[in-house]
């Protein structure tokens, strides 16, 4: 066959793909399988990264002056990527001390996030369902917990992560995250009052620093700094360059500092340059054209989407504002490339 034959038929098996797929999607098919309202909390997340988008300053932070002495004078400041209880307790004082959380929603937080009795995670579920302000949502969320109560068999008892267990975490991670989605946000408005003396006295600063330039590395790269730092550990020089553009900080790491020495004993004065344009570098000169779209799948996939079939997430994806990379072929490698790999189930 000859070169025009060869795009004739390209073009065609093309046409063919788009008008299956018009002729049997169903957009909204999701609903019926993950929060039919989880849409409104990812619009949210999107339309913080698109602030970050828009930055003037090309993600280079800006910190005022009165905030800077007090980050200096923590211990904390070379890792801003702790997740542990004591960074939660850090948030939790926060919330409340600026009145986005109660008491009682604390009891909340700390129930799930310590307790490892199924039973004890789904009784905490009801005082959640209740505050979701759509019908939908609150059926959504009834009807699986009913059925978890139903099937005593599908709920975890050991730390083996087989897909009944993520199935069931995923659940209530799902109705924790539009739990809190509700508490920070009422008919759309932000409702934070923030408290500056407590902010800048306490650590809560560092996971807030740590959310936004992971957020960065994930617009720029289509990587977390999480995974950046893997293959640093690894000696991938090209992460380490991805990273430091996103956090200097990263020069404190110990295997930064081993490579730095290595190539200063071995007059690598090609690392050298690379690693002073990346420092001098601002975090989002360049972005990466799916970057939201890797950072919400990156983000909200343990959280029920690895539930949705391909075409299901695009659609999905889709109603949220985004605009995907071409379905089929190239929405499914991209899935495939960037999330499937990693995540591994």
């Amino acid at each position: 066959m000859d070169t025009d034959g060869l795009c004739f038929l390209f073009k065609m098996i093309c046409i063919s793909d788009t008008l299956q797929l018009m002729k049997t999607h169903n957009d909204e098919s999701w609903k019926t399988i993950i929060d039919p309202a989880f849409d409104k909390l990812v619009k949210t997340y999107i339309d913080f990264l698109t602030s970050f988008e828009k930055s003037p300053r090309e993600g280079r932070l800006n910190f005022p002056d009165e905030f800077i002495k007090p980050i200096l004078e923590k211990s904390d400041i070379k890792d801003t990527s702790k997740t542990d209880m004591e960074s939660l307790d850090v948030v939790f004082a926060f919330l409340e001390k600026v009145g986005i959380a109660s008491k009682k929603d604390l009891k909340i937080f700390y129930a799930f996030f310590s307790s490892k009795n199924a039973d004890d995670i789904l009784n905490i579920c009801p005082e959640m369902m209740k505050i979701l302000p759509e019908e939908e949502s609150r059926r959504f969320y009834k009807n699986k917990l009913e059925f978890y109560k139903n099937h005593p068999e599908l709920k975890p008892d050991s730390e083996i992560l087989d897909k009944n267990t993520l199935d069931f975490y995923a659940f209530v991670m799902s109705l924790l995250i539009r739990y809190l989605f509700v508490k920070l946000y009422a008919d759309g408005k932000e409702i934070i009052n923030g408290d500056d003396e407590f902010f800048k006295k306490s650590n809560a600063i560092f996971p807030v620093l740590g959310v936004i330039l992971s957020s960065f590395s994930q617009l720029a790269n289509q990587r977390t700094l999480a995974e950046l730092r893997e293959n640093i550990v690894k000696g991938d020089d090209k992460s380490l360059i991805k990273a430091v553009t996103i956090d200097k900080n990263i020069l404190y790491f110990d295997e930064v500092k081993k490579r730095i020495a290595q190539a200063q004993l071995s007059g690598d004065s090609d690392f050298f340059n690379k690693l002073g344009r990346a420092i001098a570098s601002n975090p989002l000169r360049r972005i990466g054209q799916h970057g939201k779209t890797y950072a919400v799948l990156n983000l909200f996939w343990v959280m029920g989407l690895y539930k949705l079939t391909n075409e299901e997430l695009y659609y999905f994806l889709k109603s949220c504002g985004l605009i995907p990379p071409d379905y089929p072929h190239a929405f499914q490698k991209f899935v495939r490339r960037h999330i499937r790999s990693v995540y591994n189930f």
